[in-house]
């Protein structure tokens, strides 16, 4: 698609244009619908975001906002169809949308400036805490595993951005009860842990 449309193909990756990714997103559509796999499907997603980029550096917005907030609604279509049997296979489709959703957040504080500009880190918190619980109810371990260390990941750069505020140990005092109570809460939701928690070992 880059050489015709350009004549050669060196910068096709790097920033291509609108007919390109939408000429790959045609092909990578189609291979998926003949071949439902987790690798037809993670190229589907590649070539979508392609053509989402292309098409807002055409209408002229801003990278941030067009993958910023592209990533958060491509996330939760992916989270969305792998749930209920739309996207197949349903645990690639989850891995996909999940780290999608979390990708959206660390866009936002990469451009964040100011006072308040680490609100990203919150939300990529809170959209962790999101599929802990989610995975937890559900029974989703694709879920589960990648909002806890999702959760990891953003309280660290939480404790990192007021490292100077709240001084180093209360910092790391505040990331280890998040963990903790990530875990009582996985602990409480886990289908059946409760009952296993009650029930006396064997002897």
């Amino acid at each position: 698609m880059a050489v015709l449309q350009q004549g050669r193909g060196d910068d096709a990756l790097a920033d291509p244009s609108l007919a390109v990714a939408a000429g790959a997103l045609v092909l990578a559509l189609g291979l998926y619908l003949l071949e439902r796999r987790a690798l037809q499907q993670v190229a589907l997603f590649v070539a979508v975001v392609a053509t989402m980029v292309a098409g807002g550096h055409r209408l002229g917005w801003s990278w941030e906002t067009v993958e910023g907030y592209g990533f958060l609604a491509l996330g939760a279509v992916w989270v969305g169809g792998g749930g209920r049997g739309g996207a197949v296979p349903g645990r690639a489709s989850e891995a996909v949308g999940a780290l999608a959703l979390l990708s959206g957040p660390e866009v936002f504080d990469a451009e964040a400036v100011g006072p308040g500009g680490d609100w990203g880190l919150w939300l990529g918190l809170g959209l962790s805490v999101a599929l802990i619980v989610a995975g937890s109810v559900l029974a989703r371990n694709v879920l589960l595993g990648i909002g806890a260390a999702g959760m990891v990941l953003y309280l660290g750069q939480v404790a990192g951005e007021h490292w100077n505020d709240l001084g180093a140990p209360v910092a790391i005092l505040l990331v280890g009860l998040g963990l903790v109570a990530a875990a009582v809460v996985v602990a409480r939701l886990r289908p059946g842990g409760n009952e296993a928690a009650r029930r006396p070992a064997a002897d």
